[in-house]
C-alpha cells in the first residue's frame, strides 16, 4: 500500500511539473490558457524559460486586470527557442509592470515581452515603468515588446514610462517584418546621453516603434512625451511614431499628439525621424510640439533637421497626404519634412 501511495505521488509531481498549471485552458484556439494572476504570468515564464519553443502555436488569454505587478519581462533575454511564439489576447485588461535593469550585457531585449517571433500579440494594456541604469551594451526596450519578428501587433497600449536603453519605444523596440495596428502609446519614452554615448551605439528612438524593417505600422498614435538629450546615431532621433525606419515599411494613417524633444540631435521628427529607403508614408498627420536644440549633424545620411512628418528622408520617397498642425521649432526646419 505504501509503494502504491509514493507511486501515486510521484506522478501527481510529474504532471505538475510537466503541464502548465493556468487558471484554466487547454492552449487551443478554441480553449485558450487563461491568465487571471501575477502566478500565471510567472508560469508562463517558467515554461517558455524551461522548454525550447515551448509556446509555438499555443494561444492565451487575459481574463482580468493583473493585480499585482510584473518585476521581470517574460521571456529569454537573447535565446529565441525561449521567448514567446503563441498567440496572446489581453482582451484590453492590464498588466502593471516595474522592470529595473541593473547591469546587462549587448542585445538586451526588455518589454512586458522580451521578445515575440512567428506570434500574434493583442489587446494587451501596460502601465507602469521600464527602466534601464546600466551602460553596458544595448537595450532595446519597449513596453509591450523589445522586440518582434513576424509578429501582428494590434489594439496594444503602452501607458508605462520607458527610460534609457540604446533603442526605446512605446510598443515595440524593434520590429521585422511585422503588421503593427490600432496601437497606441501614451507614456514619457526618455533616452539620455550617458546611454547613447557609450561605443558609439546607434540609439533611436519613438513613440510606437524605435527601430522598423519590412513592417506596416497602421492606424497608430502617440500621445506621449518622447525626449532624447543626445543623438549619435545615424538613423533617427525623435519620431513621435517611429525612430528609424530602414525599408519596406509602410506608415498609413498614423498620427502623433505628444510632444517630441530633442537636445544635440541629428533627426527628429512628429512622424519619422529618418527613412533610411523604400519606405511609403501616407495619410500621416502631426499635431504635436516637436522641438531641436543644438543640431549636431553625426549622422552619415545628410544634414539633419526638424520636422512635422520626416526628419531626413534620404531615399527621397513622395509622402502622400500627409499634414503637419504642429509648431516645428529648431535648426533646418520643415513643416513636411528637412530641406535637404
Amino acid at each position: 500500500m505504501n509503494k502504491i501511495i509514493l507511486i501515486l505521488f510521484y506522478f501527481l509531481l510529474l504532471s505538475n511539473f510537466v503541464y502548465p498549471q493556468f487558471t484554466a485552458g487547454s492552449g487551443t484556439s478554441a480553449d485558450p490558457y487563461q491568465l487571471s494572476s501575477l502566478n500565471d504570468l510567472i508560469e508562463l515564464n517558467n515554461h517558455l524559460q524551461n522548454g525550447n519553443n515551448w509556446s509555438k502555436g499555443k494561444f492565451f488569454i487575459l481574463t482580468n486586470d493583473i493585480n499585482d505587478t510584473l518585476r521581470f519581462p517574460i521571456g529569454h533575454l537573447s535565446d529565441n527557442s525561449k521567448c514567446f511564439q503563441g498567440n496572446i489576447n489581453g482582451q484590453n485588461f492590464i498588466i502593471p509592470i516595474k522592470i529595473n535593469i541593473i547591469g546587462g550585457s549587448a542585445n538586451n531585449y526588455r518589454g512586458l515581452f522580451t521578445k515575440v517571433i512567428d506570434g500574434v500579440v493583442s489587446g494587451i494594456i501596460v502601465t507602469g515603468s521600464i527602466t534601464d541604469t546600466t551602460t553596458n551594451g544595448s537595450t532595446w526596450m519597449a513596453g509591450i515588446l523589445g522586440e518582434a519578428t513576424n509578429t501582428n501587433i494590434s489594439f496594444c497600449k503602452n501607458l508605462a514610462d520607458i527610460t534609457n536603453g540604446t533603442t526605446v519605444a512605446g510598443i515595440v523596440a524593434r520590429a521585422w517584418r511585422c503588421n503593427i495596428t490600432n496601437c497606441e502609446n501614451y507614456g514619457t519614452i526618455i533616452l539620455t546621453n550617458k546611454f547613447a554615448i557609450p561605443q558609439g551605439r546607434n540609439c533611436n528612438i519613438g513613440g510606437i516603434t524605435a527601430w522598423v524593417e519590412d513592417t506596416q505600422i497602421l492606424n497608430c498614435l502617440n500621445a506621449g512625451t518622447v525626449y532624447s538629450d543626445y543623438n549619435i546615431s545615424s538613423g533617427g532621433i525623435g519620431g513621435g511614431i517611429s525612430g528609424y525606419m530602414h525599408s519596406g515599411n509602410q506608415m498609413i494613417n498614423c498620427i502623433n499628439i505628444g510632444s517630441v524633444f530633442a537636445e544635440n540631435y541629428d533627426y527628429v521628427a512628429g512622424l519619422v525621424g529618418m527613412n533610411y529607403t523604400n519606405c511609403t508614408i501616407k495619410k500621416c498627420i502631426n499635431a504635436g510640439y516637436v522641438c531641436g536644440i543644438n543640431l549636431v549633424n553625426v549622422g552619415n545620411f545628410g544634414n539633419g533637421g526638424v520636422a512635422g512628418i520626416i526628419g531626413h528622408n534620404r531615399s527621397s520617397i513622395p509622402l502622400e497626404n500627409c499634414i503637419n498642425i504642429g509648431v516645428i521649432e529648431g535648426a533646418n526646419i520643415g513643416g513636411i519634412e528637412c530641406p535637404p
